[in-house]
């Protein structure tokens, strides 16, 4: 029996997560919320995983494969009109770094309890695609993901649990979703992903038995992409003020 549990069961890829992976296991949601999520079969767990976590959160998972999926993560496109709140002097945004970072620095003393409870601790987390450049408008998110990518090779490379932990991170380009409503309600979806296509995509990785740390990238393949001005900062910039704005 696999126990698959979901930091962030709200989120568009959680819920495509949780509703592919209950036919292989057993489904835990992580929510600040007290309310379950409506026509979806699952333990529900309430934590704010912006304070720490008891090492013993998870003491009712005693399966011996545990899948565990780290999902929360602020984005927010910077600059003159999208300013960083950094009051800790990092050069990171406070919101994005504590929302992607900290939430996994909080649960990981219960992780490493959970990973000497099972056979095999599989820890994975989303990234994006656009890590992969050095864009200034998306600076925190990327150094976040960046320093959430060295944990996730920390945890792996522990002596204490060589063998026993696997980590995944799945880097997936844009995707369609409440969130990319949101933030970009005018973008052209024509190379937008769907959350299920990422599942689909990296559901093998989720459900390896094998210790291994991975990284893979998962996206649609855009033919502007050969065009060299397609990624210069001034197309980036009025090409994503169209996609938030329709200007």
């Amino acid at each position: 029996m696999i126990s698959f549990v979901i930091a962030g069961i709200r989120s568009d890829i959680g819920l495509a997560y949780a509703r592919h992976l209950k036919n292989y296991g057993k489904i835990y949601g992580i929510s600040r919320s007290e309310t379950p999520v409506d026509g979806l079969e699952y333990t529900h767990m309430t934590c704010d995983l912006m304070s720490p976590v008891p090492e013993d959160f998870f003491s009712e998972i005693s399966d011996r494969l545990v899948v565990y999926i780290h999902l929360p993560g602020e984005f927010r496109f910077e600059d003159e009109n999208h300013p960083v709140i950094d009051n800790d002097g990092d050069g990171l945004d406070d919101s994005i770094f504590h929302s992607n970072v900290t939430t996994f620095v909080n649960i990981t003393p219960a992780l490493y309890k959970l990973g000497n409870n099972s056979e095999h601790l599989r820890i994975v987390a989303i990234g994006s695609t656009a890590d992969l450049y050095d864009i200034p408008y998306w600076n925190s998110f990327t150094k976040a993901k960046d320093i959430l990518r060295g944990l996730y090779r920390k945890f792996y490379g522990d002596n204490e649990h060589n063998n026993i932990v696997s980590s995944l991170f799945v880097n997936v380009s844009t995707t369609d979703g409440e969130q990319l409503e949101g933030e970009r309600p005018y973008i052209d979806k024509t190379y937008v992903l769907h959350p299920d296509e990422i599942i689909k995509q990296s559901v093998e990785w989720v459900l390896a038995e094998t210790s291994s740390c991975i990284e893979v990238n998962i996206l649609k393949s855009n033919p502007e992409w050969m065009d060299d001005e397609y990624f210069s900062l001034q197309n980036i910039h009025a090409r994503w003020y169209y996609d938030m704005y329709g200007k």
